[in-house]
């Protein structure tokens, strides 16, 4: 259920979800991402069956939270199969949780994050977005758990300029 930047299934977005098969091509194109691994949808599809968690597989996310530095926090991101494409972004829709230094935050956090896929504000963005084709449908999330950094600077990207969508010019902040 778990998968490192540098394993093969870092590769298929419906594994890994977009956000983590982004960082992983960034990471092994040598830019500097910071350490993190994914917990694979498949995970989410057992949970939402199951409603429980994988036998093991909270463990094996405290070892490798821990071996991110956990007691130093890690960041908790989803990572869906539908977000950060071209026509349809989900910005802002899903949940994400900075500086978790601990057992019992790591797992609140990332059921909070599997739970959020059916939410109201994800239902309201669909109906907006005319996707209704989605609606009702268990959306399946990966989660990205990420080492935290010290920054002296943060910034994004847009590929467009989400203030005049029209125009055809890149916004970086």
């Amino acid at each position: 259920y778990l998968i490192c930047f540098e394993d093969e299934q870092a590769h298929d977005p419906r594994i890994v979800g977009q956000k983590f098969y982004a960082l992983a091509k960034a990471a092994r194109r040598g830019f500097a991402v910071p350490q993190a691994f994914a917990i694979s949808t498949a995970a989410h599809r057992y949970f939402l069956a199951h409603h429980r968690w994988p036998d093991g597989l909270l463990a094996d996310v405290l070892s490798e939270a821990v071996r991110l530095d956990l007691s130093k926090g890690v960041s908790i991101r989803s990572s869906t199969t539908r977000e950060d494409l071209e026509k349809q972004s989900f910005a802002g829709q899903y949940r994400s949780f900075l500086q978790v230094v601990n057992k019992d935050d790591l797992m609140t956090h990332i059921e909070a994050c599997w739970q959020c896929v059916a939410s109201e504000t994800v239902q309201s963005y669909l109906d907006a977005r005319n996707l209704s084709d989605l609606k009702g449908k268990a959306q399946l999330m990966a989660v990205v758990i990420q080492k935290m950094v010290d920054a002296i600077a943060a910034g994004i990207a847009f590929g467009r300029n989400p203030m005049k969508p029209a125009r055809k010019e890149i916004v970086i902040e």
